[in-house]
């Protein structure tokens, strides 16, 4: 997981922006969205500072490319605080971002985001593989809002933490809006991931040692790594609370997919919880 979708927010930000994210889902593969902070593009800030707390429960896959599910509580945080008119430090899950504005409709900063390690005792297919540490990965981004409800997002992120020693670049493409005027707010999202050959090998490589008559030596190498589309839906319960629910779906592409490790390529998270706004 990755990110996905740096969020778009309006001018109406206190009723639909805390609601919308592009990243929440920290539990499958880091979350598979690129963009986990918040966009001010198009508006300013109504006010220096804003944070929502959330929990929630999904049901994703054991590791990508995995055919074993499994159930496991998450936690996040989601707000800014304002340092001026142009630059804010966002928090969103478990990444921080520092965002410039140089112009209304255009958004350019640093992300950090942490990313899930793997253990072998995960699924039995990875059983005698050494185990991946969790990790945090740094990288530039920009994002562009074309109108108030469709938003483009460009990231590259790197790591930092010594896991993989690779690189991500992600394109993501999100539309977001509320249900007429009811409480019901929604973000579709669509992404297209290419990871270096480190990335591709760490995670779905498998060395001549770890081999066996179901586990097929592998070498990963740089190319695409995967498509994948959100559906995030919120809905205000009360003027601080929302009931939030969403379902992640990721298509693993070649080269990722030829390894042994890849049970099942097409990989869906559905997940519920419940978000505070202080």
């Amino acid at each position: 997981m990755d990110h996905f979708m740096i969020k778009n927010n309006t001018k109406r930000k206190d009723e639909r922006s805390e609601k919308l994210r592009g990243k929440l889902v920290l539990g499958n593969d880091n979350g598979f969205f690129l963009g986990a902070h918040t966009a001010m593009a198009g508006q300013e800030a109504e006010a220096p500072w804003a944070l929502s707390i959330g929990a929630y429960a999904s049901m994703a896959p054991a590791y990508s490319g995995s055919d074993e599910y499994e159930l496991s509580p998450g936690f996040y945080a989601d707000g800014y605080l304002a340092l001026s008119e142009e630059l804010m430090i966002l928090i969103d899950g478990t990444a921080l971002a520092l965002n410039y504005q140089p112009f209304k409709f255009m958004d350019i900063g640093l992300l950090g985001s942490y990313r899930k390690g793997r253990d072998n005792d995960d699924d039995d297919t990875l059983d005698g593989m050494s185990d991946i540490d969790d990790t945090v990965e740094v990288g530039p981004y920009i994002g562009l809002a074309f109108t108030e409800h469709v938003y483009l997002e460009l990231s590259t992120l790197f790591d930092v933490g010594d896991a993989h020693k690779g690189w991500i670049a992600e394109a993501g493409l999100s539309y977001m809006d509320t249900v007429g005027e009811t409480p019901l707010s929604y973000q579709l999202g669509i992404a297209v991931r290419y990871a270096g050959k480190d990335f591709n090998d760490t995670y779905y490589g498998v060395r001549e040692s770890d081999a066996t008559p179901a586990r097929a030596a592998y070498e990963g190498e740089e190319g695409l790594h995967s498509i994948a589309a959100n559906v995030f839906l919120s809905y205000q319960l009360h003027q601080h609370w929302n009931l939030v629910n969403f379902v992640m779906f990721e298509q693993l592409l070649d080269p990722v997919a030829e390894s042994s490790l890849v049970k099942e390529e097409s990989q869906i998270s559905v997940g519920l919880g419940l978000e505070y706004k202080f």
